[in-house]
């Protein structure tokens, strides 16, 4: 438990900004350093095995490596930021569930004015003696498996290089705003 609490202060402690404005070169540079601890307690290579599934296996090491680049990128660029903007100054409560299935659960629940009572569960297993996230799911929604029907649609439709291409246009378009 006490991992996601450092967790979830370090994504409060990112640096946002208004649409259409930057931040200062000292902001980027303490993003930088916190999106480099969040990064350290997150699962990636289960994360891209999942999303990428049956086609997981048919990828080069380089191309494996490329798409895990991608989505740390998608999270330090808008996951991060958008959650450090939505949890910002919320009070937070902390719960832990205990097992479920092959993970650890801690629940995160908060009071947000606009959207009411959330709720936020942290699926955690331990890998060479650190808690790595898996998966979140808010409300209830597995974001692990959100990311997997968008990519697997996606590469059905577009093969792997139209979902980089997806991606990256995602990443230019959120630089713009």
């Amino acid at each position: 438990m006490d991992e996601v609490r450092a967790m979830v202060s370090v994504v409060q402690r990112f640096e946002t900004t208004q649409k259409g404005k930057t931040l200062a070169e000292t902001q980027r540079e303490k993003n930088h350093v916190l999106v480099e601890d969040l990064h350290k307690h997150l699962d990636f290579e289960g994360l891209s095995r999942t999303a990428l599934g049956r086609f997981f296996e048919d990828l080069s090491s380089k191309q494996r490596t490329a798409f895990g680049k991608l989505l740390r990128r998608m999270f330090a660029e808008i996951a991060y930021p958008n959650a450090a903007k939505f949890f910002g100054s919320l009070k937070l409560s902390f719960q832990d569930k205990g097992k479920k299935n092959q993970s650890h659960v801690v629940m995160v629940t908060a009071e947000h004015i606009d959207e009411g009572m959330i709720e936020l569960e942290f699926f955690m297993r331990r890998q060479s003696g650190l808690w790595l996230v898996e998966d979140f799911a808010l409300d209830g929604v597995s974001l692990r498996k959100d990311i997997e029907r968008e990519i697997q649609v996606s590469l059905k439709k577009e093969g792997f290089e139209g979902v980089v291409r997806r991606f990256n246009r995602r990443l230019e378009n959120n630089e713009s705003q």
